[in-house]
């Protein structure tokens, strides 16, 4: 199980699991993370720019989906019709995606879900 460490508004540094991290939503210079947690949602404010937090999760399965969310892809059950639309969540929450985003969001979606299917099959 992969982590992350971020860093909080108060100066310190707090550690999720990539799992966990439903999306990242921008919030100025500062993010905010929504994860669950043993209480269901929560969410907490990380001084580090939405831009940076995209770098640095390269690798893993997130996705910008609007100029102001970068969701992971694991976490979006469906999503809703063309143009543009929202994004449904396994937890219920739904997010916007823009129409510029959507066909590409598609591709990343069924390539994930694909790579998770020869996983458990292979």
């Amino acid at each position: 199980m992969s982590k992350i460490e971020l860093p909080l508004i108060k100066g310190q540094l707090q550690e999720y699991s990539l799992e966990d991290i439903l999306y990242f939503e921008a919030n100025g210079s500062l993010s905010i993370v929504h994860y669950l947690s043993d209480s269901g949602t929560d969410k907490k404010y990380i001084n580090m720019m939405l831009c940076d937090i995209e770098r640095s999760l390269m690798d893993a399965h997130f996705y910008r989906v609007h100029k102001s969310i970068l969701v992971n892809v694991s976490k979006v059950k469906d999503y809703g019709e063309y143009p543009g639309g929202q994004l449904h969540l396994t937890d219920g929450q739904e997010v916007p995606m823009s129409r510029r985003r959507r066909l590409l969001f598609h591709n990343v979606w069924l390539g994930y879900y694909k790579f998770k299917n020869c996983k458990l099959n292979g």
